[in-house]
């Protein structure tokens, strides 16, 4: 076991990648969240005196506003990315706010709320945010596990919600709800894109996986990658989210003769495990890669530890018009770099916000119905369009190899993009999918206890 001190912890992964570095980064909603002293820092774009972003008035004097809950994990292993789900969401909220609302007016506002990366945590906000603070519709989550806490929750509440970072395959699969509905890739989706760059290093691959849904949605998907090209699983290791010491599957991984390393973790648990990757001699040994890692991760590694393949929902250089307006947006207004987190949060309140829109009415049907054929820009060279049977979008998929500083063509870029992927043959088919079609063929949608829904003047 590495002491006490080698091991990354989340308060200095979180200072490294900028969280404590300033509070202009965070807005005072966030800052309450996480402990720190709100004097220390200025708003977020649009946020407001007790935890929600406060929409202007419309037009003629009167208050028209949508409001979207949004759930984020402000503290546990993934606050970075909650963080940056934030800010993206803040991006979003204020484009539409500028550019008039909608429907003539209507402007959106948004209370927030800390899941801790804790799914009865996220179950309970959620349930605060639909009874105490009366939101129109869900939004947020990093983590799979939460997020599926808070999807049957909405399901059984009769609100809509937006899973905005969550990747798991369960999700739209066996466990799909008529009201969720997520804007970003699966773990499928990941593993089909990014496994071809991790079979050139050979066949034989061992497995440390995160023990929840969404590790183990993205073992699932890699072996099945590796089943179809006749390689061999050499072993598994699972381990509790949240953990620092990987040096127990580290040993195993280096002497089983694997030519290949998956890591299903994230957060402050991949950083961990490849800092240590680094420490055991095992770079130059084995390839590494996994279902996702991004800036996020690759700020809290030293240049020589920033190694592999990895599956990207977002990349701010994939050639898209907007792509780099909005990251200009991120890097200008929190004064950090980009990631695709900020994405996630930028293209599910987008999402949600149009499927309002599309209906003419927060009702919850009506929503569902919009939702089911919307297409929306999610700021990559093709729309982002929503599948009905499933409630999967259908996207573009990113390949990121790491890379070292000396190859950067932009500050911050650690990764650059290999691999592009169509999500509609990425995702799963119908024949993979028959769960998700049972579900929903059974599903109804329940009516909302005391909501009266905003509809269009």
């Amino acid at each position: 076991m590495k002491k006490e001190e080698e091991k990354y912890s989340r308060r200095e992964f979180l200072k490294r990648a900028g969280v404590y570095s300033g509070a202009m980064i965070l807005g005072p909603t966030l800052l309450s969240a996480c402990g720190l002293d709100k004097k220390s820092g200025t708003p977020s774009p649009s946020a407001s005196a007790g935890g929600s972003s406060a929409a202007p008035a419309a037009a003629g004097g009167s208050k028209k506003t949508i409001k979207i809950g949004l759930l984020e994990p402000y503290s546990g292993p993934y606050a970075v990315s909650g963080t940056s789900e934030k800010q993206g969401a803040e991006i979003a909220m204020k484009e539409i706010n500028d550019a008039g609302g909608i429907w003539g007016g209507y402007q959106i506002e948004y209370v927030t709320e800390d899941d801790q990366t804790k799914p009865n945590v996220g179950a309970e906000k959620a349930r605060k945010l639909v009874e105490k603070d009366n939101v129109d519709i869900l939004v947020g989550c990093v983590s799979s596990g939460v997020g599926l806490a808070v999807s049957a929750y909405a399901q059984q509440a009769g609100i809509p919600y937006v899973g905005t970072g969550i990747h798991s395959d369960e999700l739209t699969g066996a466990k799909v709800n008529k009201l969720f509905f997520r804007s970003t890739i699966s773990n499928l989706m990941s593993a089909r894109a990014t496994g071809k760059f991790l079979l050139d290093s050979g066949k034989k691959w061992y497995f440390i996986t995160s023990d929840y849904s969404w590790g183990w949605s993205g073992e699932a998907a890699f072996m099945g990658v590796l089943k179809e090209a006749g390689g061999q699983v050499i072993g598994v290791d699972r381990i509790a989210l949240g953990s620092t010491d990987y040096s127990s599957q580290l040993t195993k991984a280096k002497s089983s003769g694997a030519d290949v390393l998956i890591m299903s973790l994230y957060g402050s648990d991949l950083v961990n495990a490849l800092k240590q990757f680094g420490q055991f001699g095992m770079i130059d040994k084995m390839m590494v890669g996994g279902p996702l890692n991004g800036t996020e991760i690759a700020s809290g590694l030293s240049d020589a530890e920033n190694v592999g393949y990895w599956g990207m929902p977002w990349a701010p250089d994939n050639g898209a018009p907007r792509a780099t307006d909005f990251a200009k947006k991120i890097t200008d207004t929190y004064k950090t770099t980009i990631n695709w987190r900020h994405w996630c949060g930028y293209n599910g309140t987008i999402a949600a916000i149009k499927a309002i829109e599309a209906a003419g009415t927060t009702e919850a049907a009506a929503v569902v119905k919009a939702f089911e054929s919307l297409k929306w820009d999610g700021l990559k060279k093709s729309d982002v369009v929503m599948r009905d049977w499933d409630h999967q979008a259908l996207q573009e998929v990113f390949v990121g190899q790491a890379i070292p500083k000396k190859d950067w063509a932009y500050d911050g870029q650690y990764f650059k993009v290999v691999g592009t992927g169509d999500g509609a043959k990425l995702a799963a088919s119908k024949e993979e999918n028959k769960d998700a079609i049972e579900v929903l063929s059974k599903q109804t949608i329940p009516a909302r206890a005391n909501y009266s829904p905003v509809a269009k003047a």
